[in-house]
Order: C-alpha cells, then sequence, then structure tokens
C-alpha cells in the first residue's frame, strides 16, 4: 500500500513539475527568432537577414543574377557596414554534384533515364 502511494505521490508531482514549466514557457518560442527582408530587380537580388543571434550582427546578401556574383555584409554598430566576401559563383554552379550526398545526381538521373530509356539526349 505504501509503494502505491508513493508511485502516485511520484506521478502526481512530474505532473505539477511539467505542468509549471508549460504555464511558465507559454507563448514563447523553443529557437531564436529570426528575421529577413528582400528586395530584387532584373539583375539584382538582397536579403538581409539577423544572423549571428546574440551578437548584435545583421548580414546582408547581395546576389548579382546577371553576372552571377555573391557579395556578403555584415554591419554590427561598432564597425559598420563591412564587405566579409565577393564570389563568382559561375564555376561554383557548373558542378552537376558537389558533396557527399546519396544517391547523387548522377546516379539518380542515369536510373531515371534507365528506367524510362531516355538517353538525355534531344
Amino acid at each position: 500500500m505504501q509503494r502505491a502511494q508513493l508511485v502516485i505521490a511520484f506521478l502526481l508531482g512530474v505532473t505539477v513539475a511539467l505542468s509549471a514549466a508549460l504555464i511558465v514557457t507559454a507563448g514563447k518560442p523553443s529557437f531564436p527568432e529570426a528575421f529577413a527582408q528582400q528586395a530584387q530587380n532584373q539583375d539584382m537580388i538582397a536579403v538581409m537577414g539577423t544572423g549571428d543571434q546574440g551578437k548584435s550582427r545583421d548580414n546582408l546578401f547581395v546576389i548579382d543574377t546577371k553576372e552571377k556574383k555573391l557579395g556578403i555584409y555584415s554591419f554590427t554598430m561598432a564597425s559598420g557596414l563591412v564587405l566579409d566576401a565577393v564570389r563568382n559563383l559561375t564555376w561554383d554552379l557548373k558542378y552537376e554534384e558537389y558533396g557527399v550526398q546519396k544517391p547523387g545526381v548522377k546516379d539518380q538521373r542515369d536510373a531515371v533515364r534507365n528506367a524510362t530509356g531516355d538517353s538525355g539526349k534531344k
């Protein structure tokens, strides 16, 4: 009898603790919020977001779709707007696949072509 009462008391305590935790955290997101804005025209795309949570740092990504270039800026109150990196994406985008993802793009393409009888030449 005492053991059953002890188990019931323990479970009741756990239930009360979990209920209290739910009440305290209700309405609060579990992950830090991130905000982004974007603007574009025919040749440029700009995306600004709050990166590096807790460091008061914002990032601006500028993508030149005509020249296939990416520029990355960071902004902090201490340093202002700083150009962090520029990259020409022309050759990056020539890869048919990159990284260690299985099945690979070529394997998947070949499997579909073999299944459908498509030679891929038009």
